[in-house]
């Protein structure tokens, strides 16, 4: 085993115990203060359902761990899909960090020392993630607004804005991704390796491989809202509800991981069906089944980066 190898993966593992203590702190803080928010009293509930949504929350997690793979490999960067996984759900404790500067630096961290990768293509995938995240969220959203036919936030947020937004986006999209306009900027950006495989395919395949992931964890909300006696919200208005609320806590990049912000639209937007106090538990509720979700990424990646370090330890 060479010097150099040796010295990254003692780097690796020094990154890792930092981001563990961060991210255990964060967790602690910010789990304490949605507790003490919440209801005086929960209603009842059906724990079948509860579970089920519980399940696809986690199912969520998990689906922007494949897209975050898929993304870096488009990116150039070639670790194996374990690896690439467990990397990104230890990553998640930097969620909860506000910024998400600790997330970013932690992967272009653990990119550089994996797999000697450039902190651009790190950049350029965590742009990406983002990208799809907000784009396929306003996607999703503008199908479920027409679906549920309603005004999601006020007149101001209609289906018909929402609609020359995505249009808006999509055109310039496609004018990025004309050939000698897409060489150019990813010549300027040190990103020749990713020229040929970021092209229209894989940019709508990714699209419609989010908005998948925003179908599931709508589904969970929708679950999760009936488990507490909401039988009167259709599907798609649970849809719209969460997809606004959601993309509120993506945008509220002050906020970790949008806490306080998502369930704020959320309580008000729930509050025109039904009780506030019944909203306030949802809201709750719903946080704590993204928790389960980061939590079970981490644990994930906990375990994967273990493995992987007792594979090396056995190879040296």
């Amino acid at each position: 085993m060479s010097l150099i190898s040796m010295t990254r993966k003692k780097l690796f593992r020094l990154i890792n115990i930092a981001m563990f203590a961060i991210g255990i702190a964060a967790l602690w803080y910010y789990a304490g203060l949605q507790w003490q928010n919440r209801p005086p009293a929960w209603p009842a509930v059906n724990w079948s359902l509860a579970f089920l949504s519980l399940l696809l929350a986690v199912a969520y997690s998990f689906s922007y761990g494949i897209g975050w793979h898929l993304i870096t490999r488009a990116m150039g960067i070639g670790l194996p899909i374990g690896t690439s996984i467990a990397i990104w759900g230890y990553s998640l404790f930097g969620k909860y960090v506000p910024g998400n500067i600790v997330l970013v630096t932690y992967r272009i961290g653990a990119y550089m020392l994996r797999a000697q990768a450039q902190t651009q293509q790190v950049l350029a995938a965590v742009g990406l993630e983002s990208l799809f995240s907000v784009g396929s969220g306003l996607v999703f959203l503008l199908i479920v607004a027409l679906l549920a036919q309603f005004d999601l936030v006020s007149a101001y947020v209609t289906p018909q804005r929402l609609a020359l937004i995505v249009a808006g986006l999509a055109a310039v999209g496609f004018v990025l991704l004309l050939p000698p306009i897409k060489r150019r900027i990813f010549r300027l950006l040190g990103l020749e390796a990713a020229v040929d495989s970021v092209n229209f395919a894989v940019i709508l395949g990714l699209l419609v491989y989010y908005v998948s992931a925003w179908c599931i964890i709508t589904l969970s909300f929708w679950l999760l809202c009936r488990s507490m006696g909401i039988d009167q919200l259709s599907w798609s208005r649970c849809a719209a509800i969460y997809g606004a609320a959601g993309l509120s806590g993506i945008l509220a990049v002050f906020s970790p991981s949008g806490l306080g912000v998502r369930e704020g639209l959320m309580v008000a937007l729930l509050s025109q069906s039904v009780p506030i106090e019944l909203a306030l538990a949802v809201a709750l509720a719903s946080r704590i089944n993204s928790l389960v979700g980061d939590v079970a990424a981490i644990g994930v990646g906990f375990a994967g980066l273990r493995v992987l370090s007792a594979r090396e330890g056995e190879d040296g």
